[in-house]
């Protein structure tokens, strides 16, 4: 289990990637869909910690592409009602942020500091569990404070420099596309 940090760090990936057709909410909103929405999938915990399931729980039917894909339709069902544009962006969007959680989760290391145990990707078509054959993120339940915080840095530190390079180069090219168009001229 990975904690929102590296969930978050990988969701603005998604929105890096589109951004430009986000139009059926604010910026504002977008970035907060950005931040939320990769670790809804672990709401899970609450049928554990709360309603005193099984462990098992944890890891389940939130954690597969259909549900990632059920609450995009709820995204585009709510855009589309609202006559705003871009239900079948917002679809996307919001698929791909909560799908986005699967993927931290398939390269975390479990608990015992062993495989992740991996998702149910493809959940209710197949029971199996998929992860990647490389895991590098920490485990992100611990003993302690600190070692959340640990797990936090580590995700930083593995993810905040891809994510960093990802937006730096949207920056610049924003900035060269806004050159290019001064350039020009307001009569061209």
């Amino acid at each position: 289990m990975s904690l929102p940090v590296g969930h978050a760090l990988v969701g603005s990936l998604v929105y890096a990637a589109l951004d430009r057709r986000v139009r059926f909410c604010s910026r504002r909103t977008a970035w907060l869909l950005t931040l939320v929405l990769p670790s809804v999938p672990d709401f899970d915990f609450g049928f554990v910690w709360i309603l005193g399931f099984p462990e098992h729980w944890h890891r389940h039917f939130t954690h597969s592409l259909f549900f990632a894909a059920g609450l995009g339709a709820l995204a585009a069902l709510w855009v589309r009602t609202r006559g705003r544009e871009g239900p079948g962006w917002a679809f996307l969007f919001v698929t791909l942020l909560v799908a986005s959680h699967d993927l931290v989760d398939m390269v975390g290391y479990g608990p015992d500091d062993g495989p992740g145990g991996g998702v149910p990707l493809l959940w209710p078509g197949s029971d199996r569990f998929y992860e990647l054959p490389w895991q590098f993120l920490p485990p992100g339940t611990g003993e302690s404070f600190f070692w959340y915080l640990r797990t936090a840095w580590m995700e930083l530190f593995f993810l905040g420099p891809p994510v960093a390079i990802v937006w730096a180069i949207k920056r610049w090219r924003a900035d060269a596309a806004a050159g290019r168009r001064g350039r020009a001229g307001p009569g061209a």
